[in-house]
């Protein structure tokens, strides 16, 4: 009686992983010292919590990559804002001339437009859909204290392998470093905007050995 009552306890809260592992505690618990398993009731125990673990594993995994997920946006969010106020201070008269006099960008300076998935792809000339941008990475942004390293002084060497892990903006979804990434400045309807391209960025992280 008692294993039927537990099989219906995880049929009926199947999302309620926690609760299906107190009940078999209680229920094992309690048929053990009122009459003791037969292997076959002691199989079909381990089967019921086989299935238990087969479906909390994978919950609780999603769970840990949705939080990294949602604080990497945050982050992402962060970044952008510093990239608005550094912006707004160093780049706000040469870009709003280039949207004016339209010419070709070259070196930092360039003509981009973003797509809708939040790739930025970089032109020298002006089009239809183009904004004049310049584009700094993670560790200048930081170095301007309009951003704070995620971690620093993490060796104290002045090989260059220091110099490059020393002080460090962490991306939290795989743990890498995102110094050397940019972050794209542009104007737009008489306002400076900031763009992190996490696309491009891939290619351009890198793994913290320390």
């Amino acid at each position: 009686m008692k294993l039927t009552v537990y099989c219906q306890v995880i049929k009926n809260k199947r999302d309620n992983i926690l609760l299906s592992f107190f009940c078999a505690k209680i229920i094992l618990g309690d048929y053990m010292k009122n009459k003791g398993f037969t292997l076959v009731e002691l199989l079909a125990v381990i089967v019921i919590l086989g299935i238990l673990i087969t479906i909390a594993v994978p919950s609780i995994l999603g769970v840990s990559k949705n939080v990294k997920e949602k604080s990497y946006t945050t982050k992402i969010s962060i970044i952008e804002s510093a990239g608005v106020s550094y912006g707004e201070k160093n780049y706000l008269s040469a870009l709003s001339k280039y949207a004016s006099t339209k010419e070709d960008l070259s070196g930092s300076n360039e003509w981009i437009s973003i797509a809708e998935d939040g790739t930025v792809s970089s032109f020298n000339s002006h089009a239809s859909g183009r904004y004049p941008s310049t584009k700094i990475t993670i560790s200048r942004l930081v170095g301007s204290g309009n951003l704070s390293w995620d971690i620093q002084d993490q060796c104290t060497g002045t090989d260059a392998d220091c110099a490059k892990y020393k002080n460090v903006v962490i991306n939290p979804v795989n743990d890498k470093i995102i110094n050397s990434c940019y972050v794209y400045i542009y104007y737009r309807n008489n306002r400076i905007y900031a763009k992190f391209d996490r696309n491009d960025c891939k290619s351009k992280e890198y793994i913290n050995i320390y």
